[in-house]
Protein backbone atom coordinates (compact mmCIF):
# COMPACT_ATOMS: atom_id res chain seq x y z
CA UNK A 1 0.00 0.00 0.00
CA UNK A 2 1.51 3.45 -1.20
CA UNK A 3 1.87 6.23 1.47
CA UNK A 4 0.07 8.52 -1.57
CA UNK A 5 -3.09 6.68 -2.13
CA UNK A 6 -3.62 6.27 2.33
CA UNK A 7 -3.18 10.82 1.85
CA UNK A 8 -5.16 11.27 -0.73
CA UNK A 9 -7.73 13.48 -0.29
CA UNK A 10 -6.98 14.79 3.00
CA UNK A 11 -7.26 17.81 4.11
CA UNK A 12 -5.26 20.33 6.91
CA UNK A 13 -7.37 19.73 9.45
CA UNK A 14 -6.70 16.27 9.51
CA UNK A 15 -3.10 16.74 10.16
CA UNK A 16 -2.88 15.30 13.65
CA UNK A 17 -4.59 12.13 12.29
CA UNK A 18 -2.09 11.78 9.09
CA UNK A 19 0.78 12.68 11.63
CA UNK A 20 -0.34 9.04 14.03
CA UNK A 21 -0.97 7.07 10.49
CA UNK A 22 2.63 7.92 9.31
CA UNK A 23 3.68 6.89 12.55
CA UNK A 24 1.90 3.70 12.96
CA UNK A 25 3.31 2.83 9.27
CA UNK A 26 6.93 3.67 10.26
CA UNK A 27 6.38 1.06 13.26
CA UNK A 28 5.42 -1.51 11.17
CA UNK A 29 8.80 -1.22 8.89
CA UNK A 30 11.92 -2.59 10.52
CA UNK A 31 14.31 0.34 10.63
CA UNK A 32 18.15 0.22 11.10
CA UNK A 33 19.30 -0.17 14.49
CA UNK A 34 22.75 0.96 14.33
CA UNK A 35 22.19 4.45 13.80
CA UNK A 36 23.86 6.61 16.12
CA UNK A 37 22.39 9.45 17.66
CA UNK A 38 23.88 12.11 15.71
CA UNK A 39 22.59 14.25 13.23
CA UNK A 40 24.31 13.64 9.14
CA UNK A 41 26.60 16.85 8.68
CA UNK A 42 25.20 19.61 7.24
CA UNK A 43 22.68 22.01 9.01
CA UNK A 44 20.08 21.18 6.84
CA UNK A 45 19.94 17.44 8.65
CA UNK A 46 20.36 19.03 12.03
CA UNK A 47 17.59 21.16 11.76
CA UNK A 48 15.49 17.97 10.34
CA UNK A 49 15.97 16.08 13.12
CA UNK A 50 15.34 19.21 15.75
CA UNK A 51 11.84 19.47 14.43
CA UNK A 52 11.28 15.95 13.62
CA UNK A 53 12.14 14.94 17.73
CA UNK A 54 9.35 18.32 18.05
CA UNK A 55 6.88 14.94 16.35
CA UNK A 56 8.44 12.02 17.70
CA UNK A 57 9.66 13.37 21.36
CA UNK A 58 13.34 13.57 22.53
CA UNK A 59 14.24 10.19 23.80
CA UNK A 60 13.05 8.29 20.31
CA UNK A 61 15.91 7.75 17.74
CA UNK A 62 13.13 8.14 14.64
CA UNK A 63 14.18 11.41 13.71
CA UNK A 64 17.95 10.54 13.59
CA UNK A 65 17.05 7.12 11.27
CA UNK A 66 14.89 9.58 9.64
CA UNK A 67 17.99 12.21 8.53
CA UNK A 68 20.51 9.22 8.05
CA UNK A 69 17.98 7.68 5.71
CA UNK A 70 17.40 11.13 3.42
CA UNK A 71 21.49 11.90 3.86
CA UNK A 72 21.90 8.28 2.29
CA UNK A 73 19.87 8.46 -0.54
CA UNK A 74 20.53 12.39 -1.56
CA UNK A 75 20.58 12.48 -5.24
CA UNK A 76 18.80 9.01 -6.09
CA UNK A 77 15.45 9.10 -7.90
Amino acid sequence: MKLSSLLEGKRDKDKKSMNAMIRDLIGEYELETDVEEVAPPGANYERMVKHLKDKFGSDSSVPYQIAWTKYKNRGKK
